[in-house]
């Protein structure tokens, strides 16, 4: 991955990351003659990563969506599932 400093930025592109920045703003677009690529912050791309890699593995993905389809107060707290695999 090609990193950039500030000092190699315009004035606007500064502008717009100092924008994602403190108002949490979508990510931005940039059009450079037809080819369109989208700017984000590290921490979003690398989630968008580990979502990609867990969703890689079919059987895990069919564990992924049951999970986000059970319904949150039928869900187990961390410390009760803890408790079950010690005993």
């Amino acid at each position: 991955m090609t990193t950039l400093t500030k000092k190699q930025l315009n004035r606007d592109l500064i502008q717009a990351l100092e924008e994602l920045i403190k108002k949490k703003k979508e990510p931005i677009l940039i059009d450079l003659d037809g080819q369109k690529f989208v700017v984000l912050s590290e921490r979003d791309y690398r989630g968008w990563l580990e979502t990609a890699y867990l969703f890689s593995s079919s059987k895990n993905a069919k564990i992924l969506r049951e999970a986000m389809e059970e319904p949150i107060d039928q869900c187990k707290d961390l410390k009760d599932v803890l408790k079950e695999l010690d005993s």
